[in-house]
């Protein structure tokens, strides 16, 4: 716009803006509500989103002063701001980045540690399945030889009395 391009127009300069603004805002508002355990870091990251806040809001008084032709409100060269800013956005990239991979690492590590105890998990209640399992079998080998024995038991009676009953019953009855 200041170049003369005719397709860029006023309001589009200052909607960029407040794109601007709003992105700032929301990645302070997802950073606010992440729970990151290395605080350093995270301070480090939002001081230099807030240092970049403060840079698009230079550059945006610079280039409203000078859409509206206000030279005397403005302190300072356009194309200076502009390099300030591209390095200072350089910088906020770069710590973003690790910011971001540092989320992602401590991400990873807390889903590995979750699945390492779901696995551990699984594996000492397959243990306690197959330690019932085997003393369920066990009470069951020892409840059908109890049966047995009782069975069997019965049978002896069961032949005593009939052996013995019966044949002092028919000695008796040959005498």
């Amino acid at each position: 716009l200041l170049n003369g391009n005719k397709t860029v127009t006023e309001s589009s300069v200052i909607e960029s803006f407040a794109k601007a603004d709003k992105y700032i805002s929301n990645i302070e508002q997802i950073s606010s509500k992440s729970k990151i355990n290395n605080l350093d870091r995270e301070n480090h990251f939002l001081h230099q989103l807030s240092e970049l806040k403060i840079f698009i809001h230079q550059l945006k008084d610079i280039v409203r002063a000078r859409i509206n032709k206000d030279m005397t409100r403005v302190n300072s060269n356009l194309s200076d701001s502009y390099l300030d800013f591209t390095l200072k956005f350089d910088e906020y990239e770069n710590v973003l980045h690790s910011y971001i991979n540092e989320s992602n690492y401590r991400l990873k590590r807390e889903i590995f540690i979750l699945l390492a105890s779901i696995f551990i998990v699984l594996i000492i209640s397959l243990v306690l399945i197959v330690r019932l399992m085997n003393s369920l079998i066990v009470a069951n080998r020892v409840l059908l030889q109890n049966t047995m024995k009782v069975e069997q038991s019965e049978r002896r009676r069961i032949a005593m009395d009939l052996h013995d009953g019966l044949g002092a019953m028919l000695s008796s009855m040959g005498l």
